[in-house]
Order: C-alpha cells, then sequence, then structure tokens
C-alpha cells in the first residue's frame, strides 16, 4: 500500500521531505527545487549545498530576509532564490507549489504541491492550530513536536493575557528579562505592542535587526531600543524599569538583575509557573498541542498521513494514534532504527 506513496511522498535520514519528483523541504538533496519553510535551524540545513546544487530555493519573503540577519551574511538573491508569497503558484515540469500560513513563526508556511496526476500533498512544517487553516489533501506530511496523548493543554487560549499580567506585576519589583527563541521573541514583541506598554524594551543587535525586518512587512512590534546603544546602555546601568529580550540560548549568560522569564512550549500544566525566585517559566508554544494535532489532521481528510520522526516530538506515537482515533493509514519517518 505504501510504496506508491513514498515514491512521490517521503521523509529520508537525513531529514529532507521529498515531495513529488522534483521538491525537497527543510534539507538538501539533489533536487532541482528546494523550499525552505522558516528560519529555524532544522529546516535550513544544507542551504549552502542547495544553493550550488538545486535550480530553485523557494521561501517567504519574510523567511529570506531574516535568513540573511542569522547567517551574517547576503544571501545570492540571483536566478535561483525566489521568493513566493502565501497563495502565489509556483510550476516546476508539470508540478504546483502553493505556500500557505502555517501559524508557527512570521513568515512560516505550509506546502500544498499537486503534481502532475493531480495527487496533492501537504507538507505542514511546524505549525500552530490555529491559526493555520487545514487544507484538503490526499498525503498529509505533518510535524509531530507534541504527538504524545499526554502533551495536552487545557489554558490554550488565555496564555497572553497570564503572560502579560505576570511581566506587569514583575516590572513593579525589579527589570524583566525575557528569553526565547527566534520567531517566538518577535511575537512577545506583537503582544507587548498590543497592550501598549511605556517601559523602554531593550534588544540585542540580532534580535533587533530581525524586528526591523518584520516591520518592513508592515507586523506591529512597538517600539524598541538596541541594548547596544548608548541609550540602551544609560537604561541597563539606570533605576527605570526595562524589559529586555534575549536568545534562549543567552539564558545561562545573562547575570544581569532582574525577573527572568523562559518562554517555552513543553509546560503543559499552568500558563506560567515560579521555578526559582526571581525566575518563571510561561508556556508560550508556536506549535499545535496533541489535541490540535489530531484536529488539523481530520479536518485535512487525507488518505494517508506521514509524521516527522527526523525532528523533536513523538512521530511513532502520533501515528498510531492516527490510526487508532482517526482510522487513517499512517506511517513515522524516517526508520532512525535503520
Amino acid at each position: 500500500m505504501y510504496g506508491e506513496i513514498l515514491k512521490i511522498a517521503t521523509i529520508i535520514q537525513n531529514g529532507a521531505i521529498l515531495l513529488g519528483k522534483n521538491v525537497v523541504c527543510d534539507a538538501h538533496v539533489k533536487r532541482p527545487v528546494r523550499v525552505v519553510t522558516h528560519i529555524h535551524w532544522d529546516h535550513i540545513m544544507g542551504l549552502e549545498r542547495s544553493s550550488q546544487e538545486c535550480e530553485y530555493i523557494l521561501m517567504t519573503p519574510l523567511s529570506f530576509d531574516l535568513i540573511k540577519i542569522l547567517k551574517g551574511k547576503d544571501l545570492d538573491r540571483g536566478e535561483k532564490i525566489k521568493t513566493l508569497n502565501y497563495n502565489e503558484e509556483f510550476f516546476y515540469k508539470g508540478e504546483k507549489i502553493i505556500f500557505f500560513p502555517a501559524g508557527h513563526i512570521f513568515g512560516s508556511a505550509q506546502i500544498l504541491l499537486e503534481t502532475e496526476n493531480k495527487v496533492k500533498i501537504l507538507y505542514t512544517g511546524d505549525f500552530k492550530y490555529p491559526p493555520a487553516k487545514p487544507l484538503i489533501t490526499d498525503i498529509l506530511i505533518t510535524e509531530a513536536t507534541y504527538g504524545n496523548p499526554s502533551n495536552i493543554r487545557k489554558f490554550k487560549y488565555d496564555i497572553e493575557e497570564v503572560f502579560m499580567d505576570l511581566v506587569k506585576e514583575s516590572l513593579l519589583i525589579q527589570p524583566v528579562i525575557i528569553f526565547g527563541f527566534h520567531g517566538k521573541l518577535q511575537r512577545v514583541l506583537a503582544i507587548l505592542e498590543k497592550e501598549k506598554f511605556s517601559v523602554p524594551i531593550l534588544l540585542p543587535k540580532k534580535i533587533y535587526n530581525m524586528a526591523k525586518v518584520c516591520e518592513k512587512y508592515n507586523l506591529k512590534l512597538g517600539k524598541y531600543i538596541s541594548i547596544e546603544s548608548e541609550e540602551g546602555s544609560k537604561i541597563v546601568k539606570g533605576k527605570r524599569p526595562f524589559l529586555a529580550l534575549f536568545h534562549a540560548k543567552s539564558y545561562k549568560n545573562i547575570s544581569s538583575h532582574g525577573i527572568k522569564i523562559n518562554l517555552t512550549g513543553w509546560e503543559f500544566e499552568k500558563p506560567i509557573k515560579k521555578v526559582e525566585e526571581d525566575k518563571w517559566i510561561v508556556a508560550l508554544s508556536d506549535h499545535s498541542d496533541f489535541e490540535q494535532l489530531l484536529e488539523f489532521i481530520e479536518k485535512c481528510r487525507p488518505k494517508y498521513v506521514i509524521t516527522d520522526n527526523y525532528r523533536v516530538g513523538d512521530a511513532i506515537s502520533l501515528s498510531k494514534e492516527i490510526q487508532k482515533r482517526l482510522k487513517i493509514p499512517s506511517m513515522p519517518l524516517p526508520n532512525l532504527s535503520n
């Protein structure tokens, strides 16, 4: 049953997602068309090699501009890199590719490929439902970050409000230092803008530059200041309350006084949790939890489902639950036991 499916939709040992005859997503294989769904490291693997061996590299315009900052150098736009807007079509030798919003981070995309024989294959990349919209498809390749049935949040829709209450209360005592990954930090800036915070918001250089890029695409991120600037330095040394945003990998290296808030999707018990004096975690996730994954899959009405067993998550468990609860044939790939 799976033999014919795997000829047009599969995930191989290096994490590359192969769609149709010509397309590879989120890792490198020598195929004519490489797709980047978003800027996280496990989805831009092998990009330099793809720029040499693939005919085209497709990504959203925002992802292209953000990758230039992350890589610390200009990508050669040339003829190879094609930026594709949502709902825009790209054709290659009878196959059609369309990008749709993934609801994950700014610039992220779901990929819908239609083969020459009109078979539809949807690759979600990392996604969050809602706001990502399910798309009717024949074959679905889905992420499985929270693919274990135990990964269910009972507080799915009130996290931002509770998070902002924590920030406001904490600022009455000390500066607040927020840690998260790229994408999630830009989402925090958007939340802070909606709340109209009046305290200074400080950003290190790379995060500052990424915010500036996001604003080019009409994303409202409010007012923020480079922490390396003269103004930023004065604020840090002064007595005024302030907010600062840092990458999650900086958590152990930032010794500045203040209340530390770590953003994580791996907290399922409470929206916020105090872990130490002046240290909190906030369950702000940019992925669907287990219930949302199943609901999304069901609404896509696929005939077959492949779960991503290369990246972080529980693809094996999710695949079993898809078969048991939704009665849809499913398999986790790649088989890492080989």
